[in-house]
Parts: structure tokens; sequence; C-alpha cells
């Protein structure tokens, strides 16, 4: 498709083959962010270095292997380059279905994406899918803490992960520490620092290295059901507050409607990531997460129940008109029925006095009432 030797139709490609190339790698450049010149060559030449990169095991066999190639080691940022090559289209049968390939090359670019956004798991790109995907709906516990940090802000996100969200956060002008276990942090480079550290043990880890900082906001995103002692941690982030500062919590609905009825059935699976995540040590209802705040020396300020993640289970992007629809239907009914409804529990709470320094903190073991 490279105009150097005369191009395409210059030597033999059928008018609707070019245009179908044309329009296809428009498509996929468009929604992968590259700039090929085509997808859909036959002549490929692959470094063994770059295949030992690609996981095959779940691949296609059929003729948009190809594009799933392009598609993996573009994510992976290796380096493709386009030579031009002559044009030549002689009396060979050609046994590739034009209208088939054309929509496997347009599913295979539109499961990829999916998949990054964890609106469901594509085999093939299953060594990509996060593990915590962001949820972008109006509603969900991400748009509350986007809102809530809003711009110019000292904050820590604690339990950060890779640091996809420090990382917007950081987009509108806030100034992120992150803290979690992995030795590093893919989006560190967002962050103004990234800690690494064992957060079972509270801050115990993190100590040195936020010594004399404090924060206009410490969120604990996800966490505290992963601990086997939350209270340690969320003791030790009393004294990093600033006066005015305030801690935001997110944790699970277990008393969720689907928990109940599978509970009705007599089932409690755990699940890849969900209420009943395989990693959860902790499980909280309304009630006993505002207990455990209290509890732990805060104020609770505000509370809310987010809604279910429609567009994860739907696979729908947040901003289609029918799923924008729904949210809002389902945001009503679940102010109306927080405890049944009601997907996370978010809560924003401050120091009821002044923090203690950790090192003076007896621990203790938090045990819900019966």
């Amino acid at each position: 498709m490279m105009p150097d030797y005369g191009g395409p139709l210059k030597g033999g490609m059928p008018l609707y083959k070019y245009l179908g190339n044309k329009v296809l790698t428009r498509y996929a450049n468009h929604f992968l962010g590259m700039s090929l010149k085509e997808f859909h060559s036959g002549y490929r030449a692959y470094s063994l270095h770059a295949l030992r990169k690609v996981d095959f095991s779940r691949m296609t066999q059929d003729f948009h292997f190809d594009t799933q190639i392009i598609i993996k080691l573009h994510h992976q940022g290796l380096r493709i380059k386009e030579v031009p090559i002559p044009t030549y289209y002689g009396g060979e049968i050609c046994y590739v279905n034009g209208f088939k390939y054309a929509k496997d090359v347009f599913l295979a670019v539109r499961r990829y994406r999916r998949t990054l956004a964890g609106r469901q798991t594509a085999p093939e790109y299953a060594e990509f899918a996060p593990h915590y995907p962001l949820k972008e709906s109006r509603y969900s516990s991400h748009d509350f803490f986007r809102r809530l940090a809003g711009q110019g802000q000292e904050v820590l996100d604690v339990g950060c992960g890779e640091g996809h969200f420090a990382a917007r956060l950081a987009e509108a002008g806030n100034r992120v520490v992150g803290i979690d276990i992995l030795p590093e942090a893919a989006r560190a480079d967002a962050m103004e620092r990234y800690v690494p550290a064992d957060l079972d043990g509270g801050l115990a880890g993190a100590r040195r290295a936020l010594a004399g900082r404090e924060f206009d906001l410490i969120m604990l995103q996800d966490v505290l059901e992963h601990l086997r002692a939350p209270e340690q941690l969320l003791r030790d982030c009393l004294p990093l507050l600033k006066p005015h500062g305030r801690v935001a919590v997110s944790v699970p609905n277990v008393a969720n409607v689907t928990v109940r009825l599978a509970l009705l059935f007599g089932r409690f699976e755990y699940t890849p990531r969900g209420i009943l995540d395989r990693t959860h040590l902790r499980f909280f209802t309304r009630k006993s997460a505002r207990r455990l705040l209290e509890e732990c020396g805060y104020e609770v300020v505000e509370q809310r129940q987010t809604v279910m993640p429609l567009e994860l289970v739907l696979g729908l992007d947040p901003k289609n008109p029918l799923m924008v629809a729904l949210n809002r239907v389902l945001g009503g009914f679940t102010w109306l029925m927080p405890s049944l409804l009601g997907y996370q529990t978010v809560l924003v709470g401050r120091p009821k006095v002044r923090a203690v320094p950790a090192a003076e903190v007896e621990p203790r073991v938090y045990r819900p009432a019966a």
C-alpha cells in the first residue's frame, strides 16, 4: 500500500480490495493509536526476540492471526517497521473470504480494547487484562474519587496498583504519592513518588518514605477488604492528614442483592474480581464499614453507595446513550435501596481528635459485633 513502486492499483490490486484495505487499516490505526500504511500485507519478517514475547496459545488459526500479532507486538512497545515492496496481482485464486476477514479484523481490535478497558477478557488477550479496571460511569467509585480529589491537592493513593488512577489525578493537577506491594508501578512516572510496601502491616513499611509528609486526601480504594487487620492501616493514616485533611474509603457491599440471591440458593462462590473476589479476606456491610472508621478515630462526614458496574457486565461504553440511561435509572433505585442495590460503600472521614503519631498507636484487632 506504500506508493514507492507506483502503488497497489498499478500492480493490479482490485479496487474493492484496495478500498477495504484502506478502511480496515484506518480503523485499526485509529483505535490502536498507530500509523501503519497497511495491516494486511502477507509479507512479514519477525525477530525471534519479538516472537518469544507473544503468547500464541489462545490466538486464532484464521487469517486475522496477523492482526492479532501486530496488536500484541504494539502493546508490548516493540518496533514495527514498514518496507515498501512492489505489488503484483496475477491469476492465482484467493481463498480468503473478504467479508469474514473484515469482520474478524474489526472484532480483533474491538476485543482487545474491551479487554484493556476491563469490559471483557478475550482469551487471546487475557495476559493484558487489568485485574482492577477503572470504572468510568457516573455513580461509580472512581467517578466519586475523581470528583472528591478535584485539583491541586496533595493526595496519598494507598493501594494504587499500577498507578493508572493516580495518573488520572495527576492529569488534573494533583500531586500524588502512591503506595502498593508491587516492586514497581507501570505509571510511576505520573506520580510524585511511588513507595513499595506491604499494607497488611499498615504503613510500617512506608513510614520512612513518608516522614514529614501530610496530605489533603488519603484514598483507600478497595484496599481494606484485602487486609487481615484493616484497622491498623486506618490508624496509621491519621497522623498523615493535614488539619482539614480527609480519608476516603471504598469497600464492597457484601449485602448486595447478587450475593443475597446466591446465598438464598445455597451458593457462595469466589470470583476473579468483584464483591466476592477470591483475594478478599474481610467482608463489610454499610453499617460495619462505617463502624470500622468510627472505631479507628474518624468522624464520617459523607457516606454513599455506588451503582453496580453495568458497563463491565454488559460490555458497553460508559458514554453509550443506552448505558447512560440505564446507569441513571440504577442510580435512582440505588439511592432508594442502598443496602440492597449498593455495589460499594464509599465513606469520607476526618479525624475526631488530634492525630497521634503512628509510633504511639497501640495496634488492636477490629472485631465486628455479633
